[in-house]
């Protein structure tokens, strides 16, 4: 993401009111492809077993995240 950043030219962000609109959509972009890949991830258990994903720290603040695993694990 950071090789993007420099690629595109993006100026550094001087609060969260100053955000500009391409860099949310960049932000919320590599989110999805993160939680997409852990969710898959800890979907790829042997069928003999129950897949746990634990959330802790920040981690466990995403709410996306949250979401998408208590979803992948109905």
């Amino acid at each position: 993401m950071l090789l993007h950043v420099k690629r595109e030219g993006i100026p550094p962000v001087a609060g969260p009111s100053d955000v500009p609109p391409r860099v949310r959509d960049l932000v919320a972009s590599f989110q999805r492809a993160v939680v997409t890949a852990l969710v898959r991830g800890s979907s790829g258990a042997p069928a003999s077993t129950t897949p746990h994903l634990i959330l802790t720290g920040g981690v466990a603040a995403n709410s996306l995240l949250r979401r998408e695993s208590e979803r992948g694990s109905a």
